[in-house]
């Protein structure tokens, strides 16, 4: 059975380097590299530590009602690339 979504999830890339956006992962060009970025359950409970959140409702609410930072994005940014095997951090982003 075929979804409506899975023809535009499709990437012209080979399938071992193709995101899977129905697993959360996106593409993220750096220096015209392109990376491979996802929220693992590990990568989202450093973030919860990064932001001083409570819990990951507390950091959703925080998005949600717009009172994010800019750092608050790159947090988000770097721990998705870092979870996809990114060796960067803050400072390289």
């Amino acid at each position: 059975m075929r979804f409506p979504w899975q023809a535009q999830a499709r990437s012209a890339l080979p399938p071992s380097e193709a995101v899977n956006p129905l697993a959360g992962e996106v593409e993220i060009w750096l220096d015209g590299r392109r990376h491979v970025a996802r929220l693992t359950l590990g990568a989202l409970a450093g973030l919860e530590a990064e932001l001083g959140a409570e819990s990951m409702i507390a950091l959703v609410e925080r998005f949600e009602s717009g009172r994010f930072s800019s750092r608050d994005v790159m947090a988000v940014l770097v721990a998705g690339l870092r979870a996809g095997g990114w060796p960067g951090g803050m400072d390289a982003l």
